[in-house]
């Protein structure tokens, strides 16, 4: 049974198997490659000596390989923050991943705050999913909100589009 987490296994395509046969490798067969070792192994399976025989076996170069790379650690913060919280196991994977990829801290930083930000602004349109925002759930938005350590002016922009496009919308409902 695979490991729980956003990587799915996906079978290569004939064309896929085909390269692989003659030795004409793509970039895309080889971000395969790295899915589906994510996906049968887990996050901490994966290796830096793997990703570089997969890079070299691939003939990619390195620059574009990285950005290939963030899209797997995006993919896997986006999974963990589904409940809205990080488990100390998932800090772990993440740091895994971070080093594992060579991730650069700042590429990491901007990835984490798109994807805070998209968390809470899913979690703004949930609770405005009836119009309004009720104590209980202004509480649940301060949680969250520092939970993801989302400066307030950031989050409060976020609630301000949310609001608005509830309004356009839902109009006459306000």
């Amino acid at each position: 049974m695979a490991p729980a987490g956003p990587f799915t296994e996906v079978q290569p395509t004939l064309a896929t198997r085909v390269r692989r046969l003659l030795r004409r490798h793509t970039v895309d067969d080889a971000v395969l490659l790295i899915n589906n070792r994510l996906a049968s192994a887990g996050v901490r399976a994966i290796t830096v000596v793997e990703l570089e025989r997969v890079r070299r076996t691939h003939r990619i170069a390195e620059p574009e390989f990285r950005s290939r790379l963030e899209h797997f650690y995006r993919d896997y913060l986006v999974h963990c923050f589904e409940d809205a919280h990080l488990a100390e196991d998932e800090i772990r994977d993440l740091e895994h991943l971070r080093q594992t990829l060579g991730l650069a801290p700042e590429t990491v930083d901007v990835i984490h705050r798109t994807v805070m930000r998209r968390v809470y602004a899913r979690s703004v349109e949930q609770v405005l999913a009836d119009g309004s925002i009720d104590e209980r759930e202004r509480a649940f938005l301060a949680r969250l909100r520092e939970h993801l350590a989302l400066p307030a002016e950031i989050a409060e922009n976020i609630e301000e589009i949310k609001e608005r496009q509830w309004l356009q919308r839902n109009p006459g409902q306000a």
